[in-house]
């Protein structure tokens, strides 16, 4: 009978300190957790900022070579030429091909 008992406090006494380092394990993958979660915000903070960047690079680099193209033919766009930035690039590519001018078309008329 004793012999039961004491059987019975040492599986009480190792349930305990099972749970005990059970609870200390728990507790340190939550901080991993919490740690892990932190650091995925973070890097989707700073991939949306890639992004938005890039975006704003792209629209720089087309109005750079907007500029370019401009100064080299030297002719105003009238705003139903300006394309939205919104729009897709191929669009915007179909913008950059070169126009015939208003006066070679009137050069042609009077021939």
């Amino acid at each position: 009978m004793w012999k039961q008992v004491v059987d019975l406090g040492k599986k009480i006494y190792s349930v305990t300190q099972d749970t005990q380092k059970n609870i200390a394990d728990i507790k340190a993958i939550q901080t991993q957790l919490e740690t892990l979660t932190e650091t995925v915000r973070r890097m989707a903070y700073e991939q949306q900022r890639d992004r938005e960047n890039a975006v704003h690079e792209r629209v720089n680099l087309f109005l750079r070579l907007e500029v370019a193209l401009l100064r080299s033919n030297r002719q105003p766009l009238s705003s139903e030429d300006t394309p939205s930035l919104l729009e897709d690039s191929g669009k915007m590519l179909s913008f950059l091909k070169p126009k015939a001018s208003s006066r070679a078309k009137s050069c042609k008329a009077k021939q």
